[in-house]
């Protein structure tokens, strides 16, 4: 085993490397990037965060693989799963995609789609049984395979961003200084809920009275039209 040589350690990097990207950055990113009008957030408020789990994860993976490195066999077979679970990652974000209709909070049918779950199942013990083997049999082939893999990775992050993300308009922002203006002494706010809202809004301050603590001094009238 070539241990000290620049293209044993370049190997042992993009090793390290290969998962953290996929799982950390491509996987999450490009379904923001095709979901970015229904995200609450800012892509911006979550990228740095993400470059630092990356780079952490990276740091670990690669410090495994240095002690690994000693035991040739447990290396080739930690590369070999590493390979096997990047690739399973990226195919099941990239390619394994179901048309699970919108989440909207209704629960999943989850017995209409068993034999797409058996199908995700057989595709991943596959590579990674066959990753495994590569590793174990060929240092040049898992060379190859991991450098497609990061190519692959790399080119679904940048085409995610190019062709499906949609920045979203900078929204006014309501000056709430100003929103309401009270006088010195006998201020009244009234605050209407329609009577759906009433409801759970008497189940929510029943069950959690410290998340309507900020309602103190308001007079609740439940709305008993809804019964």
């Amino acid at each position: 085993m070539e241990k000290n040589n620049h293209p044993f350690f370049l190997d042992k990097l993009i090793s390290a490397l290969l998962l953290p990207l996929i799982l950390t950055l491509v996987a999450p990113f490009t379904f923001c990037f095709g979901n970015s009008n229904e995200l609450s957030f800012s892509l911006s408020d979550v990228v740095l965060p993400a470059v630092g789990v990356f780079i952490a994860l990276s740091i670990v993976f690669f410090s495994v693989l240095s002690v690994l490195s000693r035991y040739p066999t447990a290396y080739r077979v930690a590369r070999g799963l590493s390979l096997g679970v990047a690739a399973c990652l990226w195919i099941q974000s990239q390619v394994l995609i179901w048309p699970f209709g919108p989440l909207d909070g209704r629960g999943m049918d989850w017995a209409r789609w068993r034999l797409h779950m058996w199908m995700e199942a057989v595709i991943w013990i596959a590579l990674l049984i066959v990753a495994i083997y590569i590793a174990i049999r060929s240092t040049r082939t898992i060379r190859h395979v991991e450098r497609v893999t990061g190519l692959l990775a790399v080119l679904s992050l940048a085409s995610g961003y190019w062709f499906d993300y949609q920045p979203q308009p900078k929204k006014d922002t309501v000056q709430f200084d100003n929103l309401f203006e009270f006088g010195k002494e006998h201020n009244i706010l009234v605050i209407i809920l329609d009577s759906f809202q009433s409801d759970y809004f008497d189940h929510i301050a029943n069950l959690y009275p410290r998340e309507v603590e900020f309602l103190d001094g308001f007079t609740y009238f439940q709305n008993t039209i809804s019964g």
